[in-house]
């Protein structure tokens, strides 16, 4: 996750199949991405305190400055 971020549809998908009460190692397997990926979105997901329900209904912008705010901070920077 540190190295390169996924796509929005596909945070969107860990984060519903997670809520559905699917594990992180079958979430994982179904998207194609490593467990401790699915774990680090869900974890960020936990820490914000917002519903599935919420999160569905934000656009794609708003939730990539939720779950990575700090590329805000580096086009601040820059």
């Amino acid at each position: 996750m540190a190295n390169k971020t996924i796509s929005m549809s596909k945070l969107k998908q860990i984060i519903k199949l997670h809520c559905q009460g699917t594990g992180k190692r079958s979430i994982g397997e179904t998207l194609g991405i490593s467990k401790n990926t699915a774990k680090a979105y869900i974890e960020i997901f936990r820490s914000l305190k917002i519903t599935w329900d919420e999160l569905s209904k934000m656009s794609d912008h708003e939730v990539d400055r939720l779950f990575h705010p700090e590329k805000q901070l580096i086009n601040l920077r820059n």
